[in-house]
């Protein structure tokens, strides 16, 4: 799949949706979309869906069909991530499918597990943590998402972020883009690295999503409305 290029100066920018995960969000999605401002492309940063095959629950298959009616109202940008690459989805929409997204040379958006680890055995090592989370649950943990509990290994959580940061700026330094927005970590963060802004929107399964509002003149990284949220992370 090609480039997806959109000179749209008006654009709201969410990731990690991961419709059909116990953990979404539901409700304050819904209200989320609700109040989208009139005129402004809503750009899916990728693992939009939890599972890409999965069947999903009504009240998740709600929301699925609740995004296909606004893909009729405004444009909606479908950035694939490592979580729904490659959906069919059999709901009436008019979503379009990308790789990644951009306006112009201010701003590259894509998921950000293209950024990740490198090493060839990453699934494996990230497979065994999802098993023990799912022992963990069974042994009478709290339930919270896989991600959350993968932040609890601070030093390998950070290094992760960093490693995105990194490949994710230099890519987009490469390319003369002025901004680059992930999502992938789950963890809102705004920096500035090698005089490119790098932003990441945070995750709907867990208490501290946040959006990217895109207009002609700047680039804000908001929290949503009604959230309860820490602060996005701003490392020196």
């Amino acid at each position: 799949m090609g480039r997806n290029s959109n000179a749209a100066m008006k654009a709201t920018v969410i990731s990690d949706v991961h419709i059909g995960s116990s953990h979404l969000q539901r409700d304050l999605f819904l209200r989320f979309l609700a109040q989208l401002p009139e005129g402004s492309t809503l750009v899916l940063n990728g693992d939009t869906l939890d599972h890409r095959r999965r069947r999903l629950a009504p009240p998740d298959q709600a929301v699925l069909e609740r995004l296909g009616e606004e893909s009729f109202r405004r444009p909606v940008i479908w950035v694939f991530g490592n979580h729904d690459e490659g959906c069919v989805l059999r709901v009436p929409h008019r979503f379009q499918f990308a790789e990644h997204w951009n306006v112009e040379q201010r701003l590259y958006v894509a998921h950000g597990n293209r950024f990740g680890p490198p090493l060839p055995g990453h699934h494996a090592l990230f497979g065994c943590l999802h098993l023990l989370h799912v022992i963990r649950v069974r042994l009478g943990g709290e339930s919270i998402h896989v991600a959350q509990y993968a932040k609890k290994w601070s030093r390998g959580y950070k290094a992760l972020c960093d490693l995105v940061v990194r490949r994710a700026v230099r890519f987009a330094r490469a390319r003369g883009y002025a901004a680059v927005a992930c999502g992938h970590t789950h963890g809102p963060e705004e920096r500035e690295m090698e005089g490119v802004r790098y932003f990441n929107t945070g995750s709907w399964t867990e208490p501290a999503p946040y959006y990217l509002e895109v207009n002609d003149e700047r680039i804000t990284l908001r929290p949503v409305a009604g959230a309860d949220l820490p602060p996005p992370t701003s490392p020196t």
